[in-house]
């Protein structure tokens, strides 16, 4: 211990001494193991992290798909038969996002809720804050009690302990809170508020047919199925069992069913199936900054241990053995790496904040992100590596003096050392390549995705929600208020370009149907091509900026009572083969006669390619989900008034949703797109600078140390454009070969961002070829200093040093 302190005291006065080459080596330290805290911390939170209930790898999502097409939702029938089915899971439950007002206490307000079956707490385990949670053991369907949540507990009750017991009014009903469970709980979706389905099931959004059992509807997927495998049971047997019962429905019932198959999913593993490849790359991209970090911090080390030779070979004459050196050297670097560490959990937290502001909404389990011991242990280990790994090769040069030279000289001659140096630089160069080609990819795909024509208006359109509880308004009553709204809005002449939809271009999946032409060969539901289904009013496709093709719009007489009509896209056109769509009938589950073409729009997405897609008028398939969009010069607040005040006139405790431009639900949608190629960009310039520096550190230390070398070129002749050259010369080649390596290496390692890409391809030869004339460029430009200086040696006092 005692020597451990000598060395540990003699490395802080030398760093001391030092304060240039101590502030250079900090600051690089810092940013590579800042950045590479601040990114660990969003993939702790987001994919590492388990979720915070008890035993929730048992947790699992039920999912459903039919002729290989994904969809997570269960009809009322199927999800029945499954739990009375199944052996293997302790606890199921079901669930669906509800349409919340909260009223009765102030301005009514609109809450993100949840309508759940009495299980549903069973499966998450959750332990509540206060009171209690409903259970399948305690509670009925149809009671009127609800759970709230930590955040709208502060928010709207003042933390009031007391609550447990009250009454509030949700969508109108008198509902007793029994509980308020953590923020933490806002799982497998966001939720302030959960409430007891008044059924076995979630109930439907569409009402069944006069005289069906809602229990009974196989055809209405609608609500989500999750559960916990019993503790007897494994994950392999779950999943065995729902697919034999999903077999068993199929034969059952084929009409419905055919093609259809369940399966489990670990529910962690579910909320971040969509991000967790996009974060795995930006650690790795990270990870190869911290390298680079590394790497010229080692560089540094050399020459400064280049610089101490002739103290190094004078310990070595008073008997000091190598392995005492080494211990000695990589004590210094550790001592440096652990102050960088610390520097390094400092700009962690900065950059994570910058992280947390920057991150698009929709980034899953974002707000569990946080600096914590899992954070400042990971810190540590990456400091005590980085300090061994940065601090190795230079003890190891620095600890194997010559004598007789280096007492002579003191380190001025040339050395062969300088090449562990240049294959640091060269690994730079090299590193610094792949992230900058990685980061020209992803910035290609972003300005392609951006530059996509979604086929609708992208500027000028102002959108608002209004949701209409389904408590309140049945569907005759929803068609009214949509009715009332629109002819309100018109009236003014600030929305008097307005139209309902539903839903919301660019916000996910569409309500969707098999279409089948009344006409063409009979195809089974399972066989049937999927449309998309979307609920407008007259004049949406001129609000909309879409075009119609052939036939008319939707008109106001178009009612409930009138024969129910559709509209198509072009996309659907394939569906009718030689016949005339116009005038033909579509079987949607119901017939519709189509009267019109428009022109094709991205509804879900801007990668997404334009499907099959059929337009119905909301006063014959009225939802309440809709929502008005209008075409104005106007900003979002003025027209956010105006619904506010037509809403008023119709429904005074009908809280209004947001406003939003259709520029920011375009910049919403091409949120993840445009965070992962901001930060793999931001990666890319600073390993860019860094390898610059290491470049320009080589050649700096490389002039030095040829100093009498230069002195005696020119003496004998040289001019200086000539020394000029041959450094700029050294120094490119240096360049060129990490070039070479990295574009090798990146030709390979961005096979692994192929599926981040958007019509890019990984091998576009403009990015490659320009990426790498930067990184020459930039290697010159850090050569050009050192060159000059070269030029300017004076023969005479370079000699007579010698």
């Amino acid at each position: 211990m005692g020597v451990l302190s000598q060395d540990i005291r003699y490395a802080l006065r030398s760093f001391i001494r030092a304060p240039g080459f101590t502030l250079v080596a900090l600051l690089t330290l810092a940013l590579g193991i800042g950045g590479t805290t601040a990114i660990f911390s969003v993939v702790d939170g987001v994919v590492l992290r388990p979720l915070p209930y008890p035993d929730s790898d048992r947790i699992v999502r039920l999912t459903r798909a039919q002729d290989d097409r994904l969809d997570g939702a269960y009809s009322a029938a199927d999800y029945l038969d499954l739990v009375r089915g199944q052996t293997r899971f302790s606890h199921i439950a079901g669930y669906r996002q509800d349409i919340l007002d909260l009223t009765g206490r102030g301005e009514p307000i609109r809450v993100a809720g949840m309508q759940t079956t009495a299980a549903f707490f069973d499966v998450l385990g959750a332990t509540p804050l206060l009171g209690r949670t409903y259970h399948a053991n305690t509670d009925q369907p149809g009671a009127t009690v609800a759970v709230i949540g930590e955040t709208i507990w502060r928010q709207q009750f003042g933390a009031d302990p007391n609550i447990v017991g009250t009454k509030i009014r949700l969508n109108g009903n008198p509902t007793e809170i029994i509980g308020v469970v953590a923020t933490a709980v806002r799982h497998p979706q966001r939720a302030d508020v959960w409430t007891l389905s008044p059924l076995i099931v979630p109930v439907s959004p569409v009402p069944a047919e006069p005289g069906t059992d809602p229990l009974s509807v196989r055809a209405v997927n609608y609500f989500t199925g999750i559960a916990r495998i019993a503790a007897t049971a494994t994950l392999g047997d779950a999943r065995d069992e729902i697919k034999a019962i999903a077999a068993r429905l199929e034969k059952e019932y084929p009409e419905t069913n055919a093609g259809q198959t369940f399966n489990a999913v670990p529910l962690a593993e579910n909320l971040i199936a969509g991000v967790r490849s996009a974060l795995f790359v930006l650690f790795g991209a990270v990870g190869f900054v911290l390298l680079i970090a590394c790497a010229n911090v080692a560089g540094l080390l050399m020459a400064r241990g280049a610089a101490r030779k002739r103290e190094l070979a004078l310990r070595t004459a008073l008997g000091a053995g190598r392995g005492r050196l080494i211990g000695q050297l990589l004590t210094e670097s550790l001592v440096l790496a652990l102050a960088g560490g610390l520097a390094g959990l400092l700009a962690g937290s900065w950059i994570l904040t910058l992280l947390v502001r920057l991150a698009p909404e929709n980034l899953p389990r974002l707000d569990e992100v946080s600096l914590d011991w899992r954070v400042a242990l990971f810190t540590l280990a990456a400091t005590l590596v980085v300090g061994v790994t940065f601090g190795l090769a230079p003890a190891l040069s620095a600890s194997k003096p010559e004598l007789n030279t280096d007492l002579k000289d003191g380190g001025r001659s040339g050395s062969p050392r300088t090449a562990g140096r240049s294959i640091l630089v060269v690994s730079q160069v090299a590193l610094a390549l792949v992230l900058l080609i990685g980061a020209g990819l992803m910035l290609s795909s972003l300005s392609k995705l951006r530059a996509v024509d979604p086929g609708f208006r992208t500027t000028e359109l102002v959108s608002v929600e209004l949701l209409l509880p389904q408590a309140r308004y049945n569907e005759s009553r929803q068609r009214d208020f949509y009715t009332g709204m629109l002819e309100r809005l018109r009236a003014n002449p600030l929305t008097a370009k307005s139209a309902l939809l539903f839903p919301f271009p660019l916000r996910g999946s569409n309500a969707q149907a098999g279409f089948q032409v009344i006409g063409q060969p009979q195809r089974s539901p399972a066989d049937r091509t999927t449309a998309e289904l979307n609920m407008v009013s007259d004049s949406y496709f001129q609000t909309a900026g879409m075009r119609l093709l052939r036939g008319r719009e939707f008109a106001v007489s178009d009612g409930p009572d009138a024969p129910p009509v559709a509209i198509v896209n072009e996309a659907a056109l394939k569906e009718f083969g030689d016949k005339d769509p116009i005038g033909s009938e579509v079987d949607l589950g119901g017939r519709v006669t189509v009267i019109g073409i428009v022109s094709n729009a991205r509804r879900s997405s801007l990668d997404t390619p334009p499907r099959p897609a059929v337009y119905l008028p909301y006063t014959q398939f009225v939802l309440p989900y809709m929502g008005v969009a209008v075409q104005t010069t106007q900003g979002p607040a003025a027209i956010l008034s105006a619904v506010k005040a037509a809403a008023g006139q119709l429904d005074p405790d009908l809280p209004i949703g947001d406003a939003k431009t259709i520029e920011q639900v375009i910049d919403e949608s091409t949120g993840q797109p445009r965070f992962r190629s901001f930060l793999i960009a931001s990666f890319a310039v600073l390993a860019l600078l860094l390898a610059a520096v290491g470049v320009y550190g080589l050649i700096s230390f490389t002039v030095a140390q040829r100093v009498p070398e230069i002195g005696v070129r020119l003496a004998l002749g040289a001019n200086p454009w000539q020394v000029f050259r041959l450094v700029i010369g050294n120094g490119l080649r240096l360049a060129g070969t990490g070039v070479a390596l990295g574009l090798a290496a990146a030709f390979a390692a961005t096979r692994l961002v192929s599926g981040l890409l958007f019509n890019t391809s990984t091998t576009d030869p403009v990015i490659y070829v320009s990426l790498s004339v930067l990184l020459l460029t930039m290697a010159a430009l850090a050569c050009y200093v050192p060159a000059r200086r070269a030029m300017r040696v004076d023969p005479m006092t370079a000699l007579r040093s010698e």
